[in-house]
């Protein structure tokens, strides 16, 4: 969701940061238990950071509620996390399952 709309090199460095400032390395648990606007603040240098966050906020309680902690896997699945597009779904089947 980050790389939407941002470049590689604003994107990675936010990346990075994440998983220096979160508890456990930037995972689910750390971004349910984070406050939006702390997480707007750490991302704000991506395009849209505050949709952003609110876009992770909520697919973090999505993945947790309905996939056992786990994403989709296919492209509707994936399509129907907020801030997630066809094409953010279907780089994301490459990289998780080879499809």
């Amino acid at each position: 969701m980050l790389s939407s709309q941002t470049l590689d090199t604003v994107t990675a460095p936010t990346i990075w940061n994440l998983q220096r400032v979160l508890p456990n390395g930037l995972d689910l648990q750390d971004i349910l238990n984070i406050d939006e606007r702390e997480l707007d603040g750490l991302i704000g240098k991506v395009g849209f950071h505050n949709r952003k966050a609110g876009y992770i906020k909520r697919t973090a309680e999505i993945l947790q509620e309905k996939y056992d902690g786990d994403i989709p896997d296919t492209v509707e699945g994936l399509c129907s996390l907020p801030g997630v597009g066809e094409k953010m779904a279907h780089l994301c089947m490459g990289a998780a399952w080879n499809k």
